[in-house]
Order: structure tokens, then C-alpha cells, then sequence
């Protein structure tokens, strides 16, 4: 199978994906984008397909000393996470069962 190139610039805007996310079943939605931007109510969101009810998701922030218990839906194996980061924050860990999973960037 061939890879389509990408452009850097197409590059440093992707999530960055830990290697124990890409060794499970989980897909990332949304964002597509590895730079979130809050929405009017001020919550960052998040889909993940294949999401189990037993797994425990937190959302760390960068300068936070502890990570958050994000609001999590699940709907159709479709986990949908949201959350209103710190003021000052300007990234997001995604942690699924004691792991950092994902990386973004908050705008």
C-alpha cells in the first residue's frame, strides 16, 4: 500500500498519535486536526470510535498539575469527550487507561 505525501505544513497539524493508541482498535473522529480550536461554550471536543464503557479517559493539560474527568457520551461504540481546558492552557493529553494516547495543540 502506497502513503499519499503530505506537505510539513499538513504535517505539524496533525494529532500526534502515541504508539499505544495506534496498537488498538481506536479511531480518532474528530478533531482531524491536531490543533483544537474551543467551541462558543468554551469546551474542547473529541470523537473516538470503539470506545469501551470500562475504559477510563482523562484529559491532561499542559502547566496542570493533575489530569480531568472529562464529560463522556458513548453512542453507537462512538465515545464523545468534552471538556473546558484550564484558561492559560495551549495543550491536551488525551490519557485512555492510564496512558497518553493523542496530542494537541488548544487555540
Amino acid at each position: 500500500m502506497r502513503v499519499k505525501r503530505i506537505s510539513k505544513s499538513e504535517f505539524y497539524k496533525q494529532p500526534i498519535y502515541n504508539h499505544k493508541f495506534l496498537n488498538t482498535n481506536l479511531v480518532l473522529t474528530s478533531p482531524t486536526s491536531g490543533i483544537i480550536k474551543k467551541n462558543k461554550e468554551g469546551y474542547i471536543e473529541f470523537q473516538i470510535k470503539n470506545l469501551e464503557s470500562t475504559q477510563k479517559v482523562f484529559l491532561g493539560f499542559k502547566g496542570s498539575r493533575y489530569a480531568q474527568k472529562p464529560i463522556v457520551n458513548l453512542k453507537n461504540s462512538t465515545g464523545f469527550i468534552k471538556i473546558i481546558p484550564p484558561e492559560l492552557s495551549k495543550e491536551v493529553y488525551l490519557i485512555i487507561d492510564g496512558n497518553v494516547v493523542l496530542e494537541f495543540l488548544i487555540q
